[in-house]
């Protein structure tokens, strides 16, 4: 169970599986503690470029959109 999260481990360097479950939370309040205790793998969508201040977060729709497409090696 993969989850989407602040504090997760970058995604570009993520050894994701052909299976699994995403979890995406919403923008104002993220993953809710009760969901976030099923996650196993915690994932960080990482600023572009990597290390510069950016937003704090996307809408829930664009992080599954990229999401989706690191699963999918695009």
């Amino acid at each position: 169970v993969y989850g989407t999260f602040l504090n997760g481990d970058s995604i570009s360097d993520a050894k994701l599986t052909d299976t699994g479950v995403i979890v995406i939370g919403n923008e104002g309040n993220g993953i809710s503690a009760e969901v976030e205790k099923s996650v196993t793998d915690r994932l960080l969508i990482p600023s572009y470029p990597e290390g510069e201040p950016t937003g704090e977060s996307l809408n829930a729709a664009i992080a599954t959109a990229i999401t989706l497409a690191k699963f999918r090696g695009i």
